[in-house]
């Protein structure tokens, strides 16, 4: 229980200072190729259970490569998937489905299958500590991942579309 309630105020702490840093306008994006294939696979081997519970579907035509930085768009990812996890059944697994939007955009959409957030709460889950009546109950959090997720997503000028599909230049 120790160890356990010390890995949650290290995550906290951490997201705090990641939101301090994310207030900063002066916020660094570094935007280098990334070759998509490889640097998704690592990212979901690296998140706890992920690589037997996340599903990689990339599409035929995804580019190969993206320009974008690795590090934010990994920071992106690691908390939608995180999230994706921890508000689904322990047995239902999560896809990540990659492809072009337009020729000029790339789509990353995480689909689960849990609990879900209301239509009128959607915007409300990107603010800083709110957290939703049913996530509250379901699972512990901080309320900061999502906020975190939408300014990084920002900051790589891409957008939330509809069930977290993130839009890349």
């Amino acid at each position: 229980v120790i160890a356990a309630q010390t890995d949650r105020l290290i995550r906290l702490a951490d997201d705090l200072v990641t939101m301090e840093s994310l207030e900063d306008v002066s916020l660094t994006v570094v935007s280098a190729p990334i070759v998509l294939v490889p640097a998704l696979e690592q990212l979901v081997r690296e998140i706890p259970g992920g690589a037997d519970r996340i599903e990689l579907r990339i599409s035929a035509d995804a580019p190969p490569t993206i320009e974008s930085d690795a590090l934010r768009l990994g920071q992106v990812l690691t908390n939608l998937l995180t999230n994706a996890l921890k508000y689904s059944e322990e047995t239902a697994d999560v896809t990540m489905e990659v492809g072009p939007v337009t020729d000029d955009e790339i789509g990353i959409a995480v689909i689960d299958h849990g609990i879900g957030i209301e239509a009128i709460e959607r915007e409300r889950v990107f603010e800083p500590f709110y957290r939703t009546a049913e996530g509250a109950r379901s699972a512990e959090g901080s309320g900061l991942g999502l906020a975190i997720a939408r300014r990084l997503v920002d900051a790589l000028r891409g957008e939330f579309g509809d069930r977290l599909t993130i839009s890349l230049p």
